[in-house]
């Protein structure tokens, strides 16, 4: 099955609903302690300080969720064999008889099918396991098989799952001297649109009540 990531992308996208608004918390409480005139210019600087570290904390946090959220997505994007242990020993035994007459004769689109079946069961894995040490090393087929089972089967269509976590992590890890707005929505649409803006240039936007300067409380702006 074809993996389709417009199935899966408000789901992602609503990590980071609501990140926009904590920002323009942060920001304007800035503003309220800088333009308290009780403040000291030490007492400012730390401030300012403090408001880029809550800043990072939020952007990090959020991408760490929608790394936890991807993660999710692609386990349960992934197949899993099935079967499970058996515990009545004489049905174990006769499993055991059965895949051991199998397996030595089976193909391995065979094996791949045998073990999306009986997979989750340890005694067949152990007599998958030794099919695996005793044919050809060189068989591609057999290889892929082994890779397969190893690190997860190919997904079609997994790709551009990846390719959003890479931007996600992306924006995690670089212009951090700038937020991201509107990141819920651009996930929707084009992750390549994000809007960036400076910082400091809104940490420094304090409200100005009079005069041809005015400028109201900090707001941001259409994407």
């Amino acid at each position: 099955m074809t993996f389709n990531i417009n199935d899966h992308l408000e789901r992602i996208a609503n990590v980071f609903k609501g990140m926009d608004e904590e920002y323009i918390k942060v920001v304007r409480g800035f503003h309220e302690f800088y333009l308290d005139q009780t403040r000291t210019e030490e007492a400012k600087r730390a401030e300012y300080a403090k408001a880029h570290n809550n800043i990072r904390d939020l952007r990090r946090e959020r991408v760490a969720a929608a790394k936890d959220v991807i993660d999710e997505i692609r386990e349960e994007a992934t197949p899993r064999p099935g079967g499970e242990n058996e515990q009545d020993q004489a049905t174990r035994q006769a499993n055991i008889q059965l895949w051991a007459a199998i397996l030595p004769t089976a193909t391995v689109d065979e094996l791949r099918d045998l073990y999306l079946r009986h997979g989750g069961n340890d005694d067949f894995m152990a007599l998958l396991n030794v099919q695996f040490r005793t044919r050809d090393k060189n068989d591609l087929q057999l290889q892929k098989l082994i890779n397969e089972i190893e690190n997860g089967p190919e997904i079609p269509g997994i790709e551009d799952l990846n390719r959003v976590e890479y931007s996600i992590n992306t924006i995690g890890s670089e212009n951090l001297s700038q937020w991201p707005q509107g990141l819920d929505e651009a996930i929707l649409t084009n992750l390549a649109n994000v809007k960036f803006r400076s910082i400091n240039t809104d940490l420094n936007s304090f409200p100005v009540k009079d005069g041809a300067a005015y400028r109201g409380i900090f707001k941001m702006g259409p994407q």
